[in-house]
């Protein structure tokens, strides 16, 4: 549902950073071009659509090449519990999705990949910027020959007919932006462990979208902001490659109860 006075603005970034300075890793791949910093909506995890030079360090690097995938379903909550109930292990996360792929009720709500090397950071985002207003210019009262004609031809009889009949709609003057969309980032690194191979991933999934609108006071003034949701999973985790790996579970950002959104992630070589 889209509100009266928002503007859209549809933007899709993908985007790549640096992590921790390590020397078998070349220098940084993202200097900020010039300019960027004026830029109020420009990406926070160094995306620009800009290309860049390649550094030569890189000519005589090896990297490893990476492909993380994460998905969020959408499944009944009694029916997760139930599934958590029977899982024995953490291998068997795999199965569990593959279940729920069957599982009728259930659905794929997310399912965003990176490409990304070992200590080098990368993200992807699809957004609108939503922009609306945060004050008004308040109604005013017709000039007295309009009033007049007005109440000649029909008397309103309701405080929103008075509003409408006789004075003017509340008009925007300042606002404000929040993006709606998508926004994934993520960087990894190799543990030197033995045993299977693992990595440390360090994700952050954002959703941010508008639900609905609230008018404040008689609708007739015009007067309405938006209701905004937002879901987040991520931060740090240990993973086999490989293998899938639960990351969260929680309601999604709707009124609707009884629902769950299941977030999980797996790392792969690239080959």
């Amino acid at each position: 549902m889209k509100l009266p006075f928002i503007l859209g603005i549809a933007i899709f970034t993908v985007a790549a950073g640096t992590g921790e300075t390590d020397p078998a890793v070349a220098p940084s791949d993202v200097d900020t071009p010039s300019g960027q910093e004026a830029d109020p909506f420009a990406p926070a995890f160094g995306g620009s659509s800009e290309v860049r030079a390649i550094p030569e360090a890189r000519l005589s690097e090896s990297r490893d090449t990476l492909r993380l995938r994460l998905e969020i379903w959408e499944m009944d909550t009694v029916a997760f519990v139930d599934a958590l109930d029977e899982l024995a292990t953490q291998g068997d996360v795999g199965e569990f999705r593959r279940r729920l792929r069957q599982r009728k009720g259930s659905r794929l709500v997310h399912a965003p990949m990176l490409v990304l090397e070992a200590r080098s950071g990368k993200s992807v985002e699809g957004r609108i910027e939503e922009i609306y207003p945060t004050e008004y210019e308040p109604p005013e009262v017709l000039p007295g020959p309009a009033v007049e004609k007005i109440l000649d031809e029909k008397t309103p009889e309701t405080l929103g007919e008075v509003i409408q009949q006789l004075t003017t709609p509340a008009i925007g003057t300042a606002f404000e932006t929040r993006n709606t969309g998508v926004t994934m980032e993520a960087l990894a690194q190799p543990v030197e462990i033995s045993g299977e191979e693992r990595w440390d991933v360090s994700l952050s999934f954002e959703k941010v979208e508008l639900l609905d609108q609230v008018f404040h006071g008689p609708k007739e003034l015009n007067i309405i902001m938006p209701v905004f949701g937002s879901y987040r999973c991520g931060g740090l985790q240990r993973v086999v490659t490989s293998r899938w790996h639960f990351v969260s579970a929680a309601a999604p950002a709707t009124r609707e109860e009884g629902r769950t959104w299941v977030a999980m992630m797996r790392v792969d070589r690239e080959r």
